[in-house]
């Protein structure tokens, strides 16, 4: 499928939501459950490259917060997102799900995405429009040097809903690149697998 908007048909009565859920390797044939603020589910198996599409989320409450589980080189893998705003009636949305995601996620919750996702009625006090967007600025201004030597835009590239491809290229070889992970009090540490550098991203 590759991208995951190539088998999305236009329609104005739909809104499709799907993404790319990869760690620089794609989460092949990966279980991905979207979960919103009404704790309704829906259940997407993704492709062998990652790609997933759920076929309408019109009927869903935001925030949506994404489970992808799949096998990586044999060892099972489990990548959250987040969707802070309900996408617009009729569009085909973006919500990949890769350990940038993961990291701002687990960084909104505490350090764990796994509670969120068990209590999904009480996201709408974590995944914030503007703690989000805080959040992610915060973690592209700490990579901006990786993804120009990738190719990417910082001022316009968003990990959560900019498509992409797992194909060892552009944003996912960034992912082979860099190691995230975020600590029990939501902060991030973002190291540079290359040159062994280490930083660090406050949740204030």
């Amino acid at each position: 499928l590759g991208l995951f908007f190539q088998a999305c048909t236009d329609s104005n009565s739909t809104t499709p939501l799907g993404g790319v859920a990869a760690t620089g390797a794609p989460l092949s044939d990966a279980t991905v459950i979207l979960v919103d603020a009404g704790g309704n589910t829906k259940t997407v198996t993704a492709d062998s490259e990652g790609a997933y599409t759920f076929d309408d989320v019109t009927n869903l409450t935001a925030p949506f917060l994404l489970k992808a589980t799949g096998t990586v080189g044999g060892e099972e893998k489990t990548m959250y997102s987040a969707l802070e705003e309900k996408p617009t009636p009729g569009t085909t949305a973006v919500l990949n799900a890769t350990p940038l995601t993961h990291a701002v996620v687990a960084q909104l919750s505490d350090g764990d995405p796994t509670k969120l996702f068990a209590a999904p009625t009480s996201m709408g006090n974590f995944i914030k429009p503007s703690d989000m967007k805080l959040a992610k600025d915060k973690m592209v201004a700490v990579l901006e040097d990786q993804m120009k030597e990738q190719g990417l835009d910082p001022t316009k590239f968003d990990p959560f809903k900019t498509p992409f491809r797992a194909n060892s290229s552009g944003f996912d070889k960034l992912l082979d690149l860099v190691k995230m992970q975020a600590d029990t009090n939501g902060n991030m540490t973002v190291v540079d697998k290359t040159t062994g550098v280490e930083k660090s991203i406050s949740k204030t």
